[in-house]
């Protein structure tokens, strides 16, 4: 209100000012009406639109901030878990699964993150989180796409993905990882990841996909230096479901 105020009182003084100044032209009085009416909307009215243009931008600049912030984790610029698991589920639901569709899901754990936490501080440790999400970015497809769901576990969901495939993306993935050059306080270290995951046909629940593709993770289910990918409704899988 006060702004508006002074705005208002300012623009009268303006006006004011310059028809005293007028007075002592030798404009004829229509020449100075002619004047005031371009040079007043100019002098007034460019500074306010000015002004409010910037502002309107501001605020569209920060409701865009909060749309992403409100979408994607801060850290590592991959989608929210909840946001991860609608865009998931929406693939693969019944209305939009052709039939004979499939797609595989993969779990990437970045395992030693809590040593580089305890020795060198949870700087480095977001650090570590942003080079290996970045890595699994530029190692998926365009139709890929990828959410972090824990402390240091991104979830990744393949389009048309066959066994094959996914175990080809993990390979990738975990492979480039371990390529990132990674010096904490000038200590080189090698990240490492655990890539495991499952491959599905047709409509299926996405709580029922991560918990198979959870179960490719467990140390009694991996081989060393592996990526573990199975079906969905195969024996392996079958056997973890709860009685």
């Amino acid at each position: 209100m006060q702004l508006v105020v002074l705005g208002t009182f300012a623009c009268v003084g303006l006006s004011l000012l310059f028809n005293y100044l007028l007075l002592f032209s030798e404009l004829t009085s229509f020449g100075r009406g002619i004047v005031m009416s371009i040079a007043l909307p100019v002098l007034i009215g460019v500074p306010m639109f000015a002004a409010i243009g910037l502002k309107l931008r501001e605020l569209r600049s920060l409701r865009n901030e909060l749309n992403r912030s409100a979408s994607y984790d801060r850290i590592t610029d991959c989608y929210h878990g909840d946001v991860f698991s609608s865009l998931v589920e929406r693939r693969v639901s019944a209305r939009t699964m052709k039939p004979g569709a499939q797609g595989a899901l993969l779990i990437v754990n970045a395992e030693h993150l809590g040593s580089i936490i305890q020795q060198h501080g949870f700087s480095w440790g977001n650090e570590a989180l942003r080079l290996v999400a970045n890595t699994i970015r530029s190692s998926l497809r365009r139709d890929d796409f990828v959410g972090r769901i824990g402390m240091t576990e991104f979830a990744i969901f393949l389009h048309h993905a066959s066994e094959e495939d996914a175990v080809e993306v993990g390979r990738r993935i975990r492979n480039e990882v371990a390529k990132v050059y990674f010096a904490p306080e000038g200590e080189k270290d090698i990240l490492t990841v655990r890539v495991g995951g499952v491959a599905f046909d047709g409509a299926v629940g996405f709580t029922e996909m991560l918990r198979a593709a959870g179960f490719q993770m467990s140390p009694a289910e991996r081989k060393p230096n592996e990526v573990e990918v199975t079906r969905l409704g195969s024996p392996s899988v079958e056997a973890s479901r709860p009685v």
